[in-house]
């Protein structure tokens, strides 16, 4: 009885989930800006890919998703389909969960059941910011779905070690670490997570122990390899950001929010408090099963502590990740936000969705479906009221013929070219060195002046409207200039009229 009712309850979710996938690709907030960094992709996206990847790495991210972008864009130019280049970008961030769904209704439902698949699915999908970044146009959702394809093999790795898991975990490692930086850190995270069960387990003799430290060494020295292309671009980049980086240092009020950010966005202090408990719930329930696990010294109970400490080192990759990030915000530079957690949660709810199956008690599996459908409903009421950001009205504002805009820096002016195309723009010279001026020259109408110069537009353009997009502590206009606020296009960076009357 008990198994049907896990059987039922897993079709339910995926149910649930094909519904949540199809409202999401059909929101008309698809047609919309909703995250600053999106004008960024397009505007990076219109230059060959060499070039595009030049500018990524100038930009402090590594190259893939842009890669993949720009292969799905340039093949429907190459066929000559007619398109929106802004909902390709966005429906390119769903493709990830499409793949998921199907190793989640193939793999995962073969190895687990209907309940670990529907539950992973609808979590991966409806928890936290999860389903609102599945339609910006950003890297995150493949940065997702790269981890969480290797956490998966991983399993395999521990209960088959055979070449083909090996190889699968190693090569989407590096995918993931080639997409976002912090997947890196998670994924090593991981492969040392991975070497304790190894050393620790008690079911493998010194042999087997040996065999497999070779094993872990190979596939690290690989996944080395292959990503030592990118290693003095990751090297150049990190002195650019310990020389200056907008991200600020974590406060105690932030590092909470690392931890409710497992299943909740949301701005109510009582739903970060519930969300946190129940993530200390889940992971009691963890700690519980894995110390019977442990416990065991029959071979026929290896499956057993195969998942049990599977699922714990899920759950520990998440709460190290904000560890170790906020130890390097605090020692180092400020480098972390909790949106980068967001690969992450697709292997804490992947653990989660396999920890609870394994309840037997029918109150402890009740309140923990409970518990997920609140986490979830907190979550979409929050993904579903996001609003376009104020800087799409900014840019109609700004977007005439007999407007000039005045951009604070070639990579603001990347951002804001596309949707400033009606408008003269002129870019001051921030030092951002030759290479960005060469491709910015090659491909657009680049016109960089001095701060200097300044003084001779707005008095050569006194019948214009003249704005200005303007960095936080900048200050580039000449002294007594009067400027009107018009709005805050991020939270550091803002937009002026300049009053020239």
């Amino acid at each position: 009885m008990m198994d049907e009712i896990k059987r039922y309850t897993g079709i339910s979710f995926v149910i649930a989930s094909i519904i949540l996938l199809a409202v999401l690709i059909i929101l008309p907030i698809n047609q919309y800006f909703i995250h600053i960094d999106e004008y960024y992709t397009l505007g990076l996206i219109k230059v060959p890919l060499i070039d595009g990847i030049k500018l990524t790495a100038m930009n402090v991210h590594p190259p893939l998703y842009y890669i993949i972008l720009k292969i799905i864009t340039s093949a429907l130019t190459a066929i000559k389909v007619g398109y929106n280049t802004l909902f390709v970008a966005k429906m390119v961030s769903v493709i990830p969960y499409v793949i998921l769904s199907v190793v989640g209704l193939t793999k995962i439902r073969k190895e687990y059941g209907w309940l670990t698949a529907g539950l992973f699915l609808f979590c991966v999908l409806a928890m936290s910011e999860l389903y609102i970044f599945y339609v910006i146009a950003r890297m995150y959702s493949w940065a997702l779905l790269f981890i969480v394809m290797s956490f998966i093999y991983l399993k395999d790795v521990l209960v088959k070690s055979d070449l083909k898991s090996w190889t699968c975990l190693t090569v989407f490692a590096v995918l993931g670490a080639y997409t976002h930086y912090f997947v890196a850190i998670s994924t090593i995270i991981m492969y040392l997570l991975l070497l304790s069960y190894i050393c620790l387990n008690k079911l493998n003799n010194k042999k087997e122990k040996l065999r497999e430290i070779k094993k872990w060494l190979i596939s690290s020295f690989c996944g080395i390899i292959l990503y030592l292309p990118w290693v003095q671009t990751l090297l150049n980049q990190m002195k650019a950001v310990h020389a200056n980086y907008w991200i600020k240092a974590p406060t105690l009020y932030d590092i909470v929010n690392y931890f409710s950010y497992s299943s909740s966005v949301s701005e109510n202090n009582a739903i970060k408090v519930f969300s946190i408990l129940v993530l200390i719930f889940f992971c009691a329930l963890a700690i519980t099963k894995y110390k019977e696990s442990s416990k065991l010294k029959n071979k026929i109970d290896r499956i057993t502590n195969i998942e049990n400490s599977y699922i714990f080192i899920g759950i520990g990759v998440f709460l190290l990740t904000i560890i170790i990030g906020v130890i390097i915000s605090l020692t180092y530079k400020p480098v972390f936000i909790k949106r980068y957690l967001l690969p992450s949660l697709g292997l804490i709810w992947l653990s989660f969705s396999i920890l609870i199956p394994k309840i037997t008690n029918r109150k402890f599996f009740a309140i923990s479906i409970i518990l997920i459908i609140s986490l979830a409903g907190f979550s979409m009421a929050d993904n579903l009221n996001t609003q376009p950001g104020e800087y799409n009205q900014i840019m109609n504002e700004m977007n005439h013929n007999d407007t000039i805009v005045i951009i604070c820096d070639a990579m603001n002016f990347l951002k804001f070219e596309n949707s400033l195309n009606n408008t003269e723009i002129y870019t001051i010279d921030p030092g951002l060195g030759e290479d960005w001026d060469k491709i910015l020259n090659k491909y657009h109408t680049y016109n960089k002046i001095k701060s200097d110069n300044i003084n001779k537009i707005l008095k050569n353009n006194t019948n214009k409207d003249i704005y200005l997009i303007e960095k936080e502590g900048d200050n580039i206009l000449p002294k007594n200039t009067k400027t009107e606020k018009i709005g805050t296009i991020s939270s550091r960076l803002y937009a002026y009229k300049i009053i020239t009357n």
